[in-house]
């Protein structure tokens, strides 16, 4: 496993970040922040210290524990054909375009995920200048 960046990198990564957070709150988003992970719902948005260009800022979509819930019962009964799986998916797809572009709007860079380990998110690569 690759060291994770140097410090000024991360705290380069936590500024954007939180630029991100207060984007997508600021256009009404709910945003999870620290919340438990049980109660937590919206926007997601997290830092992956890796020291490559998979590493950066990632935003995903939370749904509702209860939807979250019915997704899980469903794997585990292995029954995929359940139309919760496709309104689920259709849900994260929606809410990833809106993120999207709200932060595209607001002049950030982003674009899909390019770490395979983290597949339904999007990576935020730079931030508007202070002045936009």
């Amino acid at each position: 496993m690759a060291e994770p960046v140097d410090n000024e990198t991360l705290r380069r990564m936590e500024r954007l970040a939180q630029r991100v957070r207060d984007q997508l709150a600021e256009a009404g988003l709910p945003v999870t922040a620290d919340l438990d992970m049980r109660f937590a719902v919206g926007a997601e948005v997290r830092i992956d210290p890796a020291p490559d260009d998979i590493g950066g800022v990632y935003v995903g979509w939370r749904s509702h524990p209860a939807l979250s819930a019915r997704i899980r019962e469903v794997m585990l009964s292995g029954d995929v054909t359940d139309p919760v799986v496709r309104r689920a998916g259709e849900v994260s797809r929606a809410m990833l375009e809106a993120i999207g572009r709200i932060l595209a709007a607001g002049g950030f860079t982003v674009g899909p995920s390019r770490n395979d380990m983290s597949p339904q998110t999007l990576h935020v690569t730079g931030a508007p200048d202070r002045a936009a």
